[in-house]
């Protein structure tokens, strides 16, 4: 076969019968959904929201009762409401390997405090795990909650608005923490502003509580959910409600307490209310006194910062970035002294992450391969980070490369414009967080970077991806590469090639496959290098002369679209920022555009600084220029 032609399988086959019944008991049974992949209601929320919201901005949308109610119940179960630590429990759930898909999305929706509720709800686990072993996964899960959904945060994770699964987002979605009330049942941590290196021994704390003592354990969850309702119960994040007895002999013989909340005294009658009269009248439950032990493990990090940092900063450092087990800070001058125990608490908080990072000079300062010098605030000096973006995985040296997950939702904002069979030219390609999922898309890329190391890694990214029959690296400068690459898929001599889409199913039956051929024009070329691709423009100027004949009105082949990215001033009058911005596009490419020429968007990517705005302009090749 022809290099310019792919064969792929169709993506859809008939759907056998189930097998036996499907039922989860102590015996797992999914019948024809076994081995299917599932999804927490946390990553349903994701794609559900995202999916409407870029319909919004795009077209209108219908919201149908059902929709509705389906995001309000989302909204009230998903445990996880941000894109990070949606992945970080996918990760800490995909190495749970000797459990079903299915049995993993149960734990990371229900988030079950002990590993005797767990079993009790997804009793298929009894036989899997010990109780030890899903007690460790459990407060994992428990540990992101605090850390990233908690209402009070210290730092929030920065990604744009809008996402989803397949178009991820990653973040700047929680409000700061300043503005927020506390929530209720907050114990604040012990106050030491002159501690200068982390201490975590000094953060103890003793709290005379109630608790009701039950001589059944069968009860525990159906008394919590009930005292929950009255407002007994304990409610502090990272304190499980549900203990062992406070007297060490009937611990011992498994017995269990309901923690309550400081305002019932066990002495006091009157503090009690009529659900909690209620069952401790009933027979051997009744409240007794329990000590509290609080350490730093029950605080989130800004808990722990507000403790030890001074009073008089203007804020609390709220602002960082994570690149797989890298968490990158951008910190101002006031928190430079305070860098060191910033950057552990925020390691000892995240379990995900392993290196904490601090920029010290602006991207590109260092060099034209748009890297940043930094320094270790804590953790190992390991730079080389996997990131999972959608189902794609990436393996770089985060010194030696750009990597921006914040621009996760324009990527695939692009990547929805493409069509399987399409021809792509990725100019400045990074590691390629365009080509890679252009190429699961069954798009062919080709796809440059002027940086070795990035080139490096989007070969890798190419291999790591089973993407090869579709996506090619260069490791050219883009000025060249732009007619270089349209006069060499113009020109290229075929070579036999069979590939197949990863967009197959698992279980591949003989099928007539379908053939696509590879054109030998680009329809698009994506040029994401802000701060200069503007001025590679002229580089199109002439770029099919001599092959007009292949393009509209004498076929139905149309020019290829460019995608250029640039960053401009924030202005309160943005038609006319976007009218600047087109004219210094027709300035570079030669010929007059406007943001109301046909095919013209000026797309507001993100706000990079408070007076600066990325943008990204979307444009026919004018044949004027092409052909010049």
């Amino acid at each position: 076969m022809a290099q310019n032609q792919v064969q792929i399988a169709p993506s859809s086959r008939t759907r056998e019968q189930p097998q036996g019944d499907e039922e989860a008991t102590t015996d797992l049974k999914l019948g024809e959904f076994q081995g299917v992949p599932t999804l927490t209601l946390s990553e349903a929320r994701l794609i559900i929201n995202t999916v409407i919201d870029h319909r919004r901005q795009t077209r209108d949308v219908k919201e149908t009762e059902i929709l509705a109610k389906t995001q309000d119940y989302l909204d009230v179960f998903a445990r996880f409401k941000q894109k990070e630590n949606i992945e970080a429990v996918e990760r800490i759930l995909s190495s749970q390997t000797e459990l079903e898909m299915f049995e993993r999305s149960q734990l990371g929706s229900l988030c079950c405090e002990t590993a005797e509720e767990a079993k009790t709800l997804i009793p298929s686990l009894t036989a899997k795990k010990s109780d030890a072993d899903l007690q460790e996964v459990l407060d994992e899960l428990t540990k992101l909650r605090q850390f990233i959904d908690r209402p009070l945060c210290s730092f929030h994770l920065s990604y744009s608005a809008q996402t989803h699964l397949s178009k991820t987002k990653f973040m700047t979605t929680i409000a700061k923490a300043g503005n927020m009330a506390k929530p209720s049942g907050t114990i604040p941590p012990p106050i030491n502003r002159s501690m200068r290196s982390l201490d975590r021994s000094f953060f103890r704390k003793e709290i005379s509580l109630s608790a009701l003592r039950l001589v059944d354990n069968t009860f525990l969850h159906k008394y919590r959910k009930l005292l929950q309702n009255s407002g007994d119960i304990l409610a502090f994040d990272g304190v499980q409600s549900i203990c062992p007895d406070p007297d060490p002999i009937l611990a011992a013989q498994g017995r269990k307490c309901l923690l309550l909340n400081s305002n019932v005294k066990h002495d006091a009658r009157e503090s009690w209310s009529t659900s909690l009269d209620n069952l401790q009248s009933k027979e051997g439950s009744h409240l007794v006194p329990y000590n509290l032990v609080l350490t730093y493990e029950h605080w989130d990090s800004l808990e722990i910062l507000q403790s030890v940092l001074p009073e008089d900063l203007e804020e609390m450092p709220t602002g960082f970035t994570i690149v797989g087990h890298v968490a990158h800070l951008n910190l101002r001058d006031q928190h430079l002294p305070h860098k060191h125990i910033i950057a552990q608490v925020l390691m000892d908080k995240n379990p995900t992450i392993r290196t904490v990072i601090n920029k010290i000079d602006n991207v590109g300062d260092e060099s034209v391969y748009r890297t940043f010098k930094y320094e270790v605030l804590a953790g190992e000096n390991n730079m080389n980070v996997e990131v999972h973006d959608g189902n794609c995985t990436f393996h770089f040296d985060y010194s030696k490369v750009y990597w921006n997950t914040r621009l996760n939702t324009e990527h695939h904002r692009i990547i929805d414009l493409f069509e399987p069979g399409d021809a792509v030219c990725d100019v400045m390609a990074g590691v390629g967080p365009f080509a890679i999922p252009a190429g699961k898309k069954q798009v062919f890329v080709w796809a440059n970077d002027l940086n070795p190391d990035s080139y490096t890694s989007l070969t890798d990214a190419i291999e790591r991806n089973k993407v090869k029959a579709f996506v090619r690296s260069f490791n050219e400068d883009g000025r060249t590469f732009i007619p270089n690459a349209a006069r060499q898929l113009l020109t290229e001599e075929p070579q036999a090639q069979n590939a197949f889409s990863g967009f197959q199913r698992r279980h591949r039956r003989q099928v007539q496959p379908t053939i696509l051929n590879r054109p030998i024009t680009f329809n698009h070329f994506v040029m994401n290098l802000p701060a200069s691709a503007i001025t590679f423009l002229d580089a199109f100027r002439g770029i099919y002369k001599g092959h007009e004949r292949l393009f509209t009105p004498l076929t139905d082949v149309k020019l290829p679209l460019i995608h250029v990215y640039c960053f401009s001033v924030k202005r309160e009058d943005v038609e006319e920022e976007k009218r600047e911005i087109c004219a210094e596009v027709s300035a570079r490419i030669g010929h007059d555009l406007f943001p109301d020429t046909p095919e013209v968007t000026v797309w507001d990517v993100r706000n990079v600084a408070p007076k600066k705005t990325m943008f990204c302009v979307s444009f026919r090749l004018p044949p004027e220029v092409a052909f010049s």
